[in-house]
């Protein structure tokens, strides 16, 4: 269950900010694809490789936003998923770190679908200074901090079991996580005895 209590807000982005959503994915940031002035045809490995704008987040200073940007990398067969951060105030974008790969989506005990999850948007603590995510490494599901003002990124927690949801504390000193009911040990232990005999799914039963 929840530890404690956060709060959020939701803005409604500005034209301008719109504007610097799209800039990202412009020639100078997502490469040109042409090889000469007379340009070449689009490959199918082109569009694989296209960047894409998975969500987006606006600092409580309203100053800073942070995006993810997706990329696939079909010969690595999985993908890049980078957090660019926007400063309206410095006209400036940088990156802030790469999250290696995409979250798998998971049953509500834990058991994986095949399917992947669209992660949700960054959250920035109270400061503006720093922003949290959920991030997929090393076959776990943790908290991951990055910081604006020195632009590092650092693991937030090493829990046994995957981190489902989390929010900051009002002082930001904090931040409240929620867990799965099983830790992977367990999970994964019970996907290897489950496979001897084979998977049987809730829906199959009807409920």
């Amino acid at each position: 269950g929840w530890c404690g209590r956060g709060r959020s807000a939701t803005l409604i982005a500005p034209i301008p900010i719109w504007c610097a959503l799209i800039s990202i994915l412009s020639p100078s940031y997502a490469g040109n694809f042409t090889e000469n002035q007379g340009g070449r045809v689009v490959s199918t490995a082109d569009i694989a490789q296209l960047k894409d704008i998975d969500t987006f987040s606006i600092a409580p200073n309203g100053e800073l936003i942070t995006v993810l940007v997706r990329q696939a990398a079909p010969t690595k067969n999985a993908y890049k998923n980078e957090w660019i951060v926007l400063s309206r105030e410095e006209r400036k974008r940088y990156s802030i770190g790469d999250t290696r790969d995409v979250i798998p989506s998971s049953t509500d005990d834990g058991f994986p679908t095949g399917m992947i999850t669209s992660p949700s948007p960054a959250k920035w603590s109270p400061d503006s200074d720093k922003f949290a995510f959920l991030a997929w490494k090393n076959d776990e599901l943790q908290i991951w901090i990055a910081d604006t003002k020195e632009k590092s990124l650092r693991q937030a927690t090493s829990n046994p079991a995957d981190v489902r949801d989390f929010e900051w504390s009002l002082d930001g000193d904090e931040i409240f996580f929620q867990i799965e009911s099983v830790t992977r040990l367990e999970k994964n232990t019970r996907l290897r005895q489950e496979a001897e005999t084979g998977f049987l799914w809730p829906w199959c039963l009807g409920h």
